[in-house]
């Protein structure tokens, strides 16, 4: 994994950032470094990817919940709500 050493210069209407140039990737030094340490497996899969840069934490994030099911509810019929929220917003809440 290439890592960046920026530099940043502090100036008086504010900090300048100055990236460096990264590396190319490289698949094979990827493989080598990543690794997987899993945590828990009980009611929930708990684990740590290490040597990882965050938006690559973040992409297996998003294809983690875009897999999550769910579910839709397509009528709601209130009979009388005593409760200190408005239908609508129960309503909404619902679905």
């Amino acid at each position: 994994m290439a890592v960046s050493s920026a530099m940043y210069e502090l100036k008086e209407h504010g900090i300048i950032s100055h990236p460096a140039m990264d590396a190319p990737w490289n698949a094979e030094l990827f493989r080598q470094q990543f690794s997987i340490v899993i945590i828990s497996m009980e009611d929930t899969f708990e684990f740590d990817m290490i040597n990882v840069d965050c938006s690559f934490a973040n992409a297996v994030r998003r294809a983690l919940l875009a897999e999550v099911p769910s579910v839709c509810i397509e009528r709601v019929y209130l009979h009388q709500n005593t409760s200190i929220m408005p239908d609508e917003v129960l309503c909404h809440r619902l679905g």
